[in-house]
């Protein structure tokens, strides 16, 4: 079985996973963090290759699914907090080869650290800025773009001008994002500015690129896809 994990309010994007055969969890953590960023998974879930590590205080009907679909995780040690910086322990990047982490993150998290170019930055939401597509990375953030190109790693600066975000003046293009062994998911249209550049980058990865958006490209604290 296929899980997605995505925000509550992206009611247009849960009906096209669950079209693809996915189980749909709408994700909501309304009064726990601010608005803008109540239905985030990745405000409250580290994941990476099948490890999650979840935040104490993670909505209960997440810590409910978890437990009955016998899907293993950990908690962290610290509880996420209502503004930032404490909506920021859970939100770091990391793959195979690199860390991107901050000032704040999780001590749970440094386990996944080993035998990775770690690059430290001062930008709290680093997950919700960066995602990879296969050698390359997209950010939203200046500072992280830096720092990869510095690294020697390909990265691609995203203005986040036109990523919406209700409640705030905009999102971050790594909150757009998820995948699977064989798509690229993309909470956005063709209309976006930098989606045939996506596109290029996708077919490098022999992934399909699937565009989810239907009136504009949203930032929806990322699409946490994993299956069983």
């Amino acid at each position: 079985m296929k899980y997605v994990i995505v925000d509550y309010r992206q009611v247009h994007i849960q009906r096209k996973f669950s079209e693809m055969g996915f189980k749909v969890i709408p994700f909501t953590a309304e009064g726990l963090v601010y608005p803008a960023i109540d239905g985030h998974p990745d405000i409250f879930i580290f994941f990476f290759q099948h490890n999650f590590i979840i935040s104490p205080n993670a909505p209960k009907h997440i810590i409910n699914f978890f437990v009955k679909n016998n899907i293993s995780f950990q908690y962290g040690k610290k509880t996420v907090g209502y503004d930032y910086p404490e909506t920021v322990p859970y939100n770091a990047y990391v793959d195979n080869e690199v860390a991107i982490i901050h000032p704040y993150i999780d001590e749970s998290i440094k386990d996944f650290l080993y035998n990775k170019e770690i690059i430290e930055v001062k930008q709290g939401y680093v997950r919700c800025n960066v995602f990879r597509i296969g050698k390359s990375f997209v950010t939203s953030d200046v500072q992280i773009h830096n720092a990869l190109i510095q690294k020697g790693f390909e990265s691609h600066y995203v203005l986040p001008t036109n990523i919406v975000l209700p409640g705030v003046k905009h999102g971050f293009i790594g909150g757009c994002f998820g995948e699977d062994k064989e798509s690229i998911y993309f909470a956005g249209n063709a209309g976006f500015p930098y989606f045939l550049l996506f596109e290029k980058l996708a077919s490098y990865t022999q992934k399909t690129l699937i565009m989810l958006g239907q009136h504009g490209t949203y930032d929806v604290g990322g699409l946490l896809i994993f299956s069983d």
